[in-house]
């Protein structure tokens, strides 16, 4: 019974070994591959309600500023139309002011200044 308590001992070591023998490589191979991972992520800073409600009327305040300003732009170039349609029409009042006044003298009608009402 003790050379069979013995035998098993030996094939149990010898089978201990040869396992070892066979995976002990191919881990240490494994092992040895390191491999450094540096992720690129970006977290913003925490931002308190407060913040965002700050930043999102800013927000809100500069759209609403561009738009008047673009606005303001528009009617300012529509005023600049009308004013120049203006001045035009107030020459031709004023040379047909001169051609009546040139008629009006020449038929010796008098001049007659009308009284405002």
């Amino acid at each position: 019974m003790k050379t069979k308590y013995k035998y098993i001992t030996f094939v149990a070591l010898y089978t201990i070994g040869l396992l070892a023998y066979i995976f002990y490589p191919s881990q240490t191979s494994a092992g040895s591959k390191k491999y450094r991972i540096q992720p690129n992520l970006s977290v913003e800073a925490y931002k308190s309600d407060a913040v965002k409600i700050s930043e999102s009327h800013e927000r809100t305040m500069s759209v609403f500023i561009n738009t008047m300003e673009n606005r303001l732009a528009l009617t300012d170039r529509g005023i600049e139309k009308i004013s120049a349609k203006l001045d035009t029409i107030d020459k031709k009042i004023d040379s047909l002011s001169v051609r009546l006044t040139a008629i009006e003298k020449a038929l010796n009608i008098p001049q007659e200044i009308p009284k405002p009402k």
